[in-house]
């Protein structure tokens, strides 16, 4: 009877630390998964919003010269406009209801920006652009990514960049 109670216990507790390695592993790729997905996220926004130029006639920021165009619209979303060094005009726009960030290139149709399990919580985009005064255009980026499958707050990145466009005035 010592021995099976010896034996029971040892393989309990094996499982157990079995179990919980498993289960740190699970989070550890999460994690990897949510900071992968940031560090895509800033390098790409930052890689064109730095390639940004004037839109002199404003048929994408909506104002001749500017470089940048963001807003905060009803419920929550934002939108970041910018004519990239091709020519087209950009728009990142955050959609809380999808809790994603999506990319459009001249009315071409939307490409989330962050894979489908990971979710922004918030997005913001900032910008000032003075083009004509001669104040070299800049923008800032503000975003909190979440894995949906953990309600903890250490699970959560938080991510700020601010980037001035290669348009000099």
């Amino acid at each position: 009877i010592v021995a099976v109670a010896l034996f029971t216990t040892i393989t309990l507790s094996v499982l157990g630390i079995f179990a919980k390695i498993t289960q740190v592993q699970y989070e550890i790729y999460d994690m990897q998964s949510l900071q992968n997905n940031a560090q895509y996220l800033i390098e790409v926004l930052s890689k064109e919003a730095r390639m940004a130029q004037a839109d002199d006639d404003g048929t994408c920021t909506g104002t001749s010269g500017s470089v940048f165009f963001s807003q905060t619209l009803a419920g929550g979303d934002s939108v970041l406009k910018f004519l990239n060094y091709k020519g087209e005009c950009i728009n990142y726009e955050f959609s809380k209801s999808d809790k994603k960030i999506y990319k459009n290139i001249d009315g071409s149709g939307q490409i989330s920006m962050v894979s489908s399990d990971i979710e922004i919580e918030s997005a913001e985009f900032i910008h000032f652009d003075n083009i004509t005064a001669g104040i070299q255009p800049i923008t800032t980026f503000r975003f909190v990514l979440v894995n949906p499958n953990y309600e903890d707050e250490s699970k959560k990145i938080k991510i700020q960049s601010t980037i001035s466009a290669r348009a000099y005035p």
